[in-house]
């Protein structure tokens, strides 16, 4: 036991083991003696975490209190998602002044506000702060102020979240607060509605307020995802990029509203990129959502290495820029659930990106003609385009694609079948040859719609099966394959699959789409479930099967 005390003393040491211990095992070291219970502690009660309780008339009973009052010192992170539960934690008896996170919900009218303000006015060693929830910033109210005064309390402050909040938000809050940003602030992320009381002053503005800082050299990452900046451009957002040289990470929402401008002539849509091309020119990671002009972005923004956009139109000149300036340094590229890329723009990405480790298209619903044939502007990679070329982003670690299969039968072939199956089968090798890939999300949509009622498969296609005899084992090579997606109807495997995956994709732990498959020689479990997706859950315990 003396040697075990040796070791445990050595604060190198103990911090190595304990980095191998969940909380339960904290807990159950803290029983061992006294000297453990002193050591293992801190870390126990490190952490906590309130949810909202329903049944419960006070968010903490008597003999809970009675634990916490000693131990409020030893609170690091504290996440209090129930209201009540702030009026416990700011009172002199719970000692909680040590917290450098703090993540809270607070509620509409409640006191759960004013004692969120105070808890945060006398924890000055806070770095962290989310706060989420629907309280009103008013300037007929004192919270803002409160607020306010107690964020510029903190230099210490480098994360400060402000989320779902209300639609009354005062135009004077976000100016104030935009203006007098903690100085060590490293990120700032605002969710909000809209504002009210919108009356900015042209003579007053905040480009030239001598009481805005200098700068923010420390701030990395900013995300607004909120309408507050439709008429509000020049007067907050404006002056705030100009004072963030340093800034990493950019993320806006509805950017065609700000061709609306308070001042005439009205502004091009594009000014933002110029305006990060001038005065945030280290930007790597940008997001934008409902854009318009999208491609002066590519334009006008260089060494991106990561770009995510929503639905937006003239995708198709956006992905020609994309991959006229951007495919020296662009890694991750996402195109959000909805958006609208056709079939060239898509192998035009992957054929002139080699750097990509990420390609996601979320497309919006398959639509069909009343004759049952997908629209010509379906979203989605056509799997002879697909097979056309080879991919140069051999490096990809995460795909999700909807194949469009565009393939014919010449009916004066014997074999119909094998003829039309070539195609997929290098379809799954071009796949196959992302030796890295970790994540895969496939959709397959044939041309033609199948009918749920029909028990064949129209003959001017050929299903894709995704079973052995498709050429499911020329994936064999994806040994990182950690979660599959696949959204195929009618999709077919069987026993010999499911045996495969064991054999071939040691690392995946998600899959999701077989639990719909079924084959007509698996017997089926009292619960309907295919015995061959019994078997794999059976024969891997840490597979999730969806």
């Amino acid at each position: 036991m003396a040697d075990a005390f040796k070791v445990i003393r050595s604060e190198y040491r103990f911090g190595k083991i304990t980095a191998h211990l969940n909380r339960t095992d904290l807990s159950q070291c803290s029983l061992v003696n006294r000297y453990w219970n002193l050591l293992f502690r801190p870390l126990v009660w490190h952490t906590l975490s309130f949810s909202e309780d329903s049944h419960s008339e006070e968010p903490f009973h008597k003999k809970h209190r009675a634990i916490l009052n000693p131990l409020g010192l030893f609170i690091r992170q504290l996440y209090s998602h129930d209201c009540r539960s702030l009026l416990f934690f700011n009172g002199p008896q719970s000692r909680c002044r040590h917290l450098l996170e703090l993540d809270f919900t607070v509620c509409l009218a409640h006191e759960s506000t004013t004692q969120a303000v105070k808890l945060i006015q006398v924890n000055l060693e806070l770095e962290r702060l989310t706060i989420r929830g629907d309280f009103t910033l008013t300037r007929d109210s004192e919270t803002p102020q409160n607020l306010f005064s107690a964020l510029l309390q903190h230099p210490a402050l480098t994360h400060l979240q402000l989320t779902n909040i209300d639609t009354t938000v005062d135009y004077l809050f976000v100016r104030a607060l935009l203006s007098h940003l903690p100085p060590r602030l490293q990120s700032l992320v605002i969710s909000w509605a809209s504002i009210t009381n919108l009356d900015p002053d042209p003579d007053q503005s905040m480009a030239s307020d001598p009481s805005w800082s200098t700068a923010y050299p420390h701030l990395r990452r900013l995300s607004i995802e909120t309408r507050m900046l439709d008429q509000t451009y020049e007067d907050l957002l404006l002056p705030l990029l100009r004072r963030c040289p340093e800034l990493r990470e950019a993320s806006f929402s509805h950017m065609d509203e700000w061709t609306i401008s308070h001042s005439p002539p009205s502004r091009p849509s594009y000014e933002l990129a110029v305006l990060l091309r001038d005065h945030c020119p280290r930007v790597r990671k940008l997001s934008v959502k409902d854009c318009q002009n999208n491609e002066l972005l590519a334009q006008n923004l260089i060494g991106i290495e990561s770009f995510q956009i929503g639905s937006s139109p003239s995708l198709n000149q956006l992905s020609t820029a994309i991959a006229t300036n951007w495919s020296s340094s662009l890694k991750e590229l996402s195109f959000l659930r909805g958006t609208s890329l056709q079939s060239a723009d898509i192998q035009l990405l992957l054929t002139s990106c080699p750097l990509l480790i990420k390609f996601i298209v979320s497309p919006g619903k398959v639509r069909y003609d009343i004759n049952g044939v997908v629209e010509q502007d379906c979203s989605g990679l056509k799997l002879s385009e697909m097979t056309r070329t080879s991919w140069v982003c051999l490096g990809l670690e995460q795909l999700g694609l909807r194949i469009l299969d565009d393939r014919s039968v010449d009916e004066s072939t014997t074999d119909e079948r094998n003829q039309a199956t070539v195609m997929m089968r290098q379809a799954l090798a071009l796949i196959g040859s992302l030796v890295f890939l970790q994540q895969l999300a496939i959709e397959w949509t044939p041309v033609i719609k199948i009918d749920s009622k029909m028990t064949l498969v129209p003959k001017d296609f050929v299903q894709m099966d995704f079973s052995l005899s498709c050429g499911l084992n020329l994936l064999s090579e994806l040994k990182q394959l950690k979660k599959l997606q696949v959204s195929v109807q009618g999709l077919a495997m069987g026993q010999p699959e499911m045996e495969w995956i064991i054999d071939n994709w040691p690392k995946l732990n998600v899959i999701a789409g077989l639990s719909r498959s079924y084959s007509s020689h698996s017997k089926t479990t009292v619960s309907n479930e295919p015995a061959h997706i019994w078997w794999l859950r059976e024969h891997r315990k840490s597979l999730t099967v969806l």
